[in-house]
């Protein structure tokens, strides 16, 4: 897939000798693909230095994402997307203040899309969705991030408290909700039918 996207090989893997990776399917993968698999001894992270700092900055700025939004442990997941997804579009002096994402692609990363953690929205209720006129048109929910999948932000519902995708949302990025204490969408809130998306 990474060649296919974007013209580039993979040349080397590195890994421990979890058995994700020392099997039969991913030496066949291996050969099949080109790219050499070299395993370190196990619990030598030192020797895999780059991996584990990158590992260390994302769940660092995870955590700060978590204790900034003021949600439960649940969201990790969600939390950890959004950590990689600034550090791949952040500029760091270690590649001529590119970002690792224009480092990779030669296209500089779209921000525009790009909200705060944690923050208040307000997502769209469907017309087919509301059983009546004279109900709000708005629900308050709490931003989780980007979803990869499609253009869309994942969001987080109080009313029913799962995790899901839209696109038609409202930013407040300096309201932090918390789980507990969500009010209803106030009327100035939002008026979808002056908005054009």
């Amino acid at each position: 897939m990474i060649e296919t996207a974007h013209g580039r090989k993979i040349m080397k893997i590195f890994s421990e000798r979890g058995g994700e990776f020392v099997n039969s399917e991913f030496k066949q993968l291996s050969n099949e693909s080109g790219f050499i698999h070299v395993t370190l001894p196990m619990y030598t992270l030192q020797l895999n230095g780059f991996a584990e700092r990158t590992n260390r900055a994302i769940l660092e700025k995870a955590l700060c994402l978590l204790l900034g939004a003021n949600l439960p442990n649940q969201y990790w997941e969600e939390e950890v997307n959004h950590a990689t997804l600034l550090i791949n579009i952040i500029p760091t002096p270690s590649i001529n203040n590119h970002s690792p994402l224009y480092h990779w692609t030669d296209n500089s990363p779209r921000i525009k899309h790009i909200h705060t953690f944690g923050c208040k929205v307000v997502f769209a209720i469907p017309r087919e969705k509301r059983p009546w006129k004279l109900v709000p048109t708005g629900e308050v929910s709490i931003l989780l991030g980007f979803d990869y999948e499609s253009p869309a932000y994942r969001i987080m519902k109080f009313t029913e408290n799962n995790v899901f995708s839209n696109w038609n949302v409202i930013f407040f990025e300096v309201d932090f909700p918390s789980p507990n204490n969500i009010p209803m969408a106030k009327q100035g809130d939002l008026l979808f039918s002056d908005v054009e998306r």
